[in-house]
């Protein structure tokens, strides 16, 4: 069950983290683009919502992985029916003051507290120093892929054409700077010879059977050849 779980983490982190700085970085010329002036608000927006692609990706992978595979149902309602409540409770405290942001507040505190809950529920079963240590080369490559973006926007006009060059720029960045941070890292990197290897053992010795096989019925021929003389 670790194993998948931490497969899940590193997909996680890695779909999160970039999806959050890439939206940082194109939300305004994204929201101009496809709403309007009048929606440019809405960039801001969106900058402020993009750390619940995190909160809810790693709340599900917890949840999908160890609190409802361990039986623990009555946790995961509980905890469902406080996130409700507690979004319900702050965006009418918050909204009346700051409007539309107080209602951003509500949603990312509430789902934050929801993870955090489920976290604590499973806190047996989680490796926690390990679980932070791996999102660390993902933060690192969105971060230079957030400053790529940026670096290469002065030389993009407000269009369409340049929003989709913008996105594939950072998203190549970003999948070439996970890529090398874990070849850097000699644990990562030998379980990967050791995987390539497998598979070209596994292909020279599926390769190297047909001719045991032939081998074997040429010398039966032979015998039989033989004896029949």
């Amino acid at each position: 069950m670790k194993k998948y779980f931490n497969l899940s983490i590193y997909f996680t982190f890695f779909i999160a983290f970039g999806a959050i700085l890439g939206l940082i970085a194109v939300s305004d010329l994204f929201v101009v683009e496809y709403y309007g002036d009048a929606f440019a608000v809405c960039g801001n927006i969106i900058k402020c919502l993009s750390p619940i692609i995190l909160i809810l990706s790693l709340g599900e992978a917890i949840r999908t992985q160890y609190l409802i595979p361990m039986g623990k149902d009555m946790a995961y309602i509980i905890i469902t029916a406080i996130i409700a409540l507690l979004n319900i409770a702050l965006s009418c405290i918050l909204i009346p003051v700051i409007g539309i942001y107080g209602a951003i507040i509500g949603t990312v505190s509430a789902e934050l507290v929801g993870t955090v809950s489920q976290t604590i529920v499973c806190r047996k079963n989680i490796d926690f120093k390990k679980m932070f240590l791996s999102m660390i080369p993902f933060v690192i490559a969105a971060g230079i892929m957030y400053g790529t973006i940026i670096f290469v926007q002065r030389w993009f006009n407000d269009s369409t054409i340049d929003l989709i060059i913008q996105i594939i720029i950072g998203g190549t960045v970003y999948v070439l700077v996970v890529i090398g941070l874990f070849l850097l890292r000699k644990d990562y990197r030998n379980n990967i010879i050791n995987y390539v290897k497998k598979k070209l053992k596994k292909g020279n010795e599926s390769k190297q059977e047909p001719l045991v096989e032939i081998s074997i019925e040429e010398s039966n021929e032979k015998k039989e050849v033989l004896e029949n003389e």
